[in-house]
């Protein structure tokens, strides 16, 4: 089952009264005493207080909430749209949440979203309900109230799963997981996926060896090309390694560097430092205890180790 819920501010206009030579939030128009349009979102609190908001809203932030329709603002300025507001230009609703379930009848797996550049969202993980035999990537593109707007479907007869998303520069999105589908008949391969922005598949590639390898994480980079880190079976000098590797525009791999010892060592999450370095966080399974610390590694910019931390 995925089950996806979101928390949005969507704001509220406040109807201030125009009294004389003091405006609250600078009224451009008054009918009858009320303003009715609003240009100023930077006014203080002082400068607009509660008593003369009709409808109190001038918030902790200081930022009076008035807003001239079909504006949409951000942070501690409210956001709303002309189809969230009643003919006198007020809000009919201070605040949007909502929680969906999107599944069919098996096993459905949600595991990374995000908010995409035109507002809407982007999710990605794996379904039983849809898949040709096992289970496929599954790709939803959501409404800014859950509504599906176009969902896709990615794989092969075997388990093709997908953890990490991000939007491109392009508008398209790249997926990172692993398949068993596209391994060339080995145990399950890194899968990344470059998609189009309406879902459709630009460029699909897989990276490993006979063993099992999972790609956790994938990041566009400065330059257009990628980071992506997961762990690995096929090269690891224990139980399983960190495997990190770079790619470029079009997926082809620029280098690719291991990491472990004789314990477990596990990528979940990468990102590419200000100084043009890769951070990897995740975790290491102690030989001796039966517990696991939290692990941090940093590269430069051709993937050598520049320290770690546990």
């Amino acid at each position: 089952i995925f089950l996806v819920a979101i928390i949005i501010s969507m704001g509220t206009v406040c109807e201030s009264q125009c009294l004389g030579d003091y405006e609250c939030g600078l009224c451009e128009q008054c009918q009858a005493g009320t303003c009715v349009f609003q240009t100023n979102l930077e006014d203080t609190k002082d400068e607009c207080p509660d008593s003369e908001c009709s409808t109190g809203l001038c918030n902790g932030s200081g930022t009076c909430g008035l807003s001239p329709a079909g504006r949409v603002c951000t942070g501690d300025e409210y956001s709303y749209t002309d189809d969230e507001c009643d003919d006198t230009g007020t809000c009919v609703h201070l605040l949007n949440q909502w929680a969906r379930i999107y599944a069919g009848e098996g096993d459905d797996f949600g595991q990374s979203v995000l908010q995409t550049i035109d507002g809407d969202f982007i999710v990605v993980g794996y379904t039983r309900s849809f898949a040709v035999q096992n289970y496929d990537l599954w790709l939803l593109k959501l409404s800014r109230t859950g509504e599906v707007v176009w969902e896709k479907t990615y794989g092969g007869v075997g388990r093709d799963y997908a953890y990490s998303v991000q939007q491109t520069a392009d508008e398209g999105f790249i997926i990172a997981g692993y398949s068993l589908s596209f391994s060339g008949g080995g145990d399950a391969d890194f899968l990344v996926i470059k998609l189009l922005s309406d879902g459709s598949v630009s460029w699909q590639k897989t990276f490993g060896g006979s063993e099992f390898d999972a790609a956790r994480s994938i990041q566009q980079i400065s330059g257009g090309g990628y980071i992506v880190a997961g762990i690995t079976l096929s090269f690891d000098t224990g139980t399983n390694d960190i495997w990190v590797m770079k790619l470029g525009p079009q997926g082809d791999l620029v280098w690719e560097k291991g990491f472990g010892g004789n314990c477990a060592y596990e990528a979940y999450s990468v990102l590419e430092a200000t100084d043009g370095g890769y951070i990897v966080a995740g975790n290491v399974h102690s030989c001796e205890l039966a517990n696991r610390d939290v692990l941090i590694l940093k590269f430069d910019t051709d993937g050598e180790l520049l320290w770690r931390k546990n």
